[in-house]
């Protein structure tokens, strides 16, 4: 943990009071980092093989994600390295910072029937309003937690 620690704060400027694992995969793990009265989510990418094949692709998506922030969709907040980086090299490990967002996380086949059903309608209101056009999308995107409400 203590190069994750090292690692924030020499390039996210965080200062960890609390790091918690969250989840431990086969490329990464990821981590619940307190910082003072700010919650951040963190992964750290330790299968340097797997990052870089895929290293074109992760920042394409990471952009992406970004982008569609600004239609108002529901994507958590990319944090940048000091430097304006969406991701951060430190001895042989790559790190990504976000913004934390409340929620569960499943494993692969233990997503309950009715999470995935409104993670579904999300994904199907995002394919019904998407258009290739400079303009915002006319109706907003909504969590999967504000669409229980809704529909």
């Amino acid at each position: 943990m203590d190069k994750l620690i090292k690692a924030l704060e020499e390039q996210y400027g965080i200062k960890a009071n609390d790091v918690k694992r969250i989840q431990y995969g086969l490329w990464e793990e990821s981590f619940c980092i307190l910082a003072g009265s700010k919650k951040w989510y963190a992964k750290r990418f330790w299968y340097k093989e797997r990052v870089e094949k895929r290293y074109d692709r992760m920042i394409r998506g990471l952009e992406l994600s970004q982008s569609l922030r600004e239609y108002d969709f529901p994507a958590p907040l990319l944090i940048k390295t000091r430097q304006g980086k969406l991701l951060a090299h430190v001895e042989n490990e790559t790190y990504q910072v976000n913004e934390w967002i409340s929620g569960h996380t499943y494993h692969p086949g233990q997503l309950p029937e009715r999470e995935a059903f409104y993670m579904g309608q999300l994904l199907g209101k995002f394919h019904r309003n998407w258009m290739i056009t400079t303009e915002k999308p006319k109706n907003n995107f909504h969590f999967p937690s504000d669409a229980k409400n809704k529909w």
